[in-house]
């Protein structure tokens, strides 16, 4: 019998199967063939067992991976020291300042202004507020 695993879990050691006539199956990590385990959305080859908590699955064998199951590479390259990252957020009372490189800590983006806004329009948003609402 042919299926795709919809939830399985490393950590617990067991996950379920939904097979072409969209019934779950139970399996464990005995329940597998050789040396790869299956993962969320792989496509599997395996024998089913009625049981009396329900339907098992057992001499799991993986047929193909899935393609939402593999996982790039989500880092990003710090501009400053070229080492590929996972950006730290600093935030001061509750609000988002920047992110920062976690090898040489040099700024990787800054959240307190747009990154296309120049500096000047800001400045003078803020003198034209303070002119027209304080009367400076």
């Amino acid at each position: 019998m042919r299926g795709k695993v919809k939830w399985f879990s490393r950590e617990k050691g067991y996950g379920f199967i939904t097979d072409e006539q969209a019934r779950d199956h139970y399996f464990s990590v005995q329940d597998a063939r050789g040396a790869n385990l299956p993962a969320s959305g792989d496509h599997v080859q395996f024998q089913s067992q009625d049981t009396s908590r329900g339907p098992r699955a057992s001499g799991i064998q993986l047929v193909a991976r899935s393609e939402e199951g593999r996982r790039g590479d989500d880092r990003v390259r710090c501009g400053h020291c070229e080492r590929k990252m996972v950006p730290r957020i600093i935030s001061y009372q509750g609000v988002v300042e920047r992110s920062v490189c976690p090898f040489c800590a040099e700024t990787y983006r800054d959240f307190m202004l747009p990154p296309s806004t120049p500096l000047w329009r800001w400045v003078a948003l803020v003198v034209f507020v303070l002119v027209v609402f304080i009367g400076c």
